[in-house]
């Protein structure tokens, strides 16, 4: 009995890891690959995603704050840009 028991949880172990494997797999090929822009957490357009990209490619998005005249976006290498809300750039400065 004791066999049996050890078995079929060996067996339901393996049933569940394979699942999970599946899952794992599943997620992986549905996940952009090298794009660090892929993901929009900021609700932002694609026009104001391509400029931030073009113009500093090796940065990611630290801070978006709504502005009255629009967005103003602060990257990881401390440059600030500015876009109106029709996603048209405006400007950019460093940050102090």
């Amino acid at each position: 009995m004791k066999k049996i028991l050890t078995l079929s949880m060996a067996l339901a172990l393996m049933a569940s890891a394979n699942i999970t494997q599946q899952n794992t797999n599943s997620y992986q090929q549905n996940m952009p690959q090298h794009n660090p822009y892929a993901q929009n957490y900021y609700g932002l357009s694609k026009p104001i995603m391509d400029k931030i990209q073009s113009s500093f490619p090796g940065a990611f998005i630290v801070d978006v704050d709504w502005e009255e005249f629009g967005y103003e976006i602060k990257l990881s290498n401390n440059m600030e840009m500015f876009f109106d809300r029709n996603g048209n750039f405006l400007g950019q400065k460093w940050d102090d």
